[in-house]
């Protein structure tokens, strides 16, 4: 039996076609981790700042840990899709080597938050916009692109602030940056299934 060549057009209609699925994945993917990862940091920053305002400064940064648990959930969740997916496109490997980027910046900044006086948010916050302002390119999603921007401003205004003003900017870029943009793209994702 001869396979009969395909056109130009059901050619570009394939490509088209998985481009298609290859955005309502990442969009399904990125819904998750933008939901887990900004409620995660919004419980974390108003758990410290309750923490250091109740008296527990040695205490406050324990509630960070609660990172620990998105890390497990993430690598997780990785494990899983990539069991899951076939085909491993060029886009899904560059979300992997931005995201891995600024889960490994965040590190360093952690294991050497002491040589700058533990004041790591401002810098936090600014990768956060670095990451965000790339994936919301990528996936042309003016909302984590214009979280990529509220990043940046909380990173000037954190910088004049002292620790504990710092956590609840920290919290408000969270929800504008990665919680309102994590269910937009969430509820995209339901409708695209």
């Amino acid at each position: 039996m001869e396979e009969k060549p395909i056109t130009q057009n059901e050619s570009l209609l394939i490509i088209e076609s998985m481009i298609e699925t290859t955005k309502k994945r990442i969009t399904k993917l990125d819904s998750y981790y933008s939901l887990m990862w900004g409620y995660l940091v919004l419980i974390a920053s108003f758990l410290n700042y309750y923490l250091l305002s109740a008296g527990y400064g040695q205490q406050s940064y324990l509630a960070w840990c609660l990172m620990i648990l998105g890390a497990i959930a993430s690598i997780a969740l990785g494990f899983k899709q990539k069991n899951e997916q076939k085909i491993t496109t060029y886009f899904d490997k560059v979300l992997i080597f931005l995201w891995s980027g600024f889960v490994i910046c965040i590190l360093i900044l952690v294991l050497n938050m002491q040589f700058i006086n533990f004041k790591i948010i401002p810098l936090i916050l600014l990768l956060y916009g670095i990451a965000l302002f790339v994936n919301g390119g990528m996936l042309k999603f003016t909302p984590q692109i214009v979280g990529a921007v509220v990043a940046w401003i909380g990173c000037l205004i954190a910088f004049r602030l002292e620790m504990m003003e710092q956590l609840l900017v920290t919290a408000a870029v969270v929800v504008i940056a990665y919680i309102i943009p994590g269910h937009i793209l969430y509820n995209k994702a339901q409708k695209d299934v």
